[in-house]
């Protein structure tokens, strides 16, 4: 949980980082990335989809 609310501490957003990198690489071309929102807090999905420059 990211109790500073710090972005470096912040798991989701890491994640997302992380699928970013791994989708511009040609690895996935769909990912999922779930903050499951810390205490009390919304939680969120977000669906990436890999776009192909034509």
């Amino acid at each position: 949980m990211n109790f500073a609310r710090a972005p470096w501490n912040n798991p989701a957003l890491n994640a997302l980082i992380d699928m970013c990198k791994a989708m511009r690489k040609g690895v996935k071309n769909y990912g999922l990335v779930h903050g499951n929102g810390g205490i009390g807090e919304i939680q969120g999905v977000a669906i990436l989809e890999r776009m192909y420059n034509k």
